[in-house]
């Protein structure tokens, strides 16, 4: 394989998420998700191969995080709370670094 990323010949993606693997489509991923549009953007430089991209993740919280992706609604796992907290936690917080408060006090 070249350096170059080939063209994908389908929306089939693999994740390899802390070791566990994901299948998906490439338009379940990018619907909603500013980092996975710019992941499958041209513009983004990656070494991954095209078989199987990696993240450094937690597979649990990402199972459910790819659940809301399907179905656009949370389906969290009622047996492990601690997994449903921690997956809210990690949710707010990226919607909160991503706020704009700079009109905040502002009629």
């Amino acid at each position: 394989m070249t350096s170059k990323k080939r063209a994908r010949t389908s929306d089939r993606v693999f994740l390899n998420v802390g070791g566990e693997v994901f299948q998906t489509t490439i338009s379940t991923l990018t619907a909603n998700s500013e980092f996975f549009s710019r992941k499958f953007s041209s513009e983004w430089s990656t070494e991954d191969t095209d078989d199987e991209i990696f993240l450094d993740r937690d597979a649990d919280s990402f199972r459910v995080l790819l659940s809301c992706m399907r179905h656009r609604t949370a389906l969290l796992p009622e047996e492990d709370p601690l997994l449903c907290a921690r997956v809210l936690l990690e949710y707010i917080n990226r919607a909160a670094q991503t706020q704009d408060y700079s009109r905040l006090g502002q009629p």
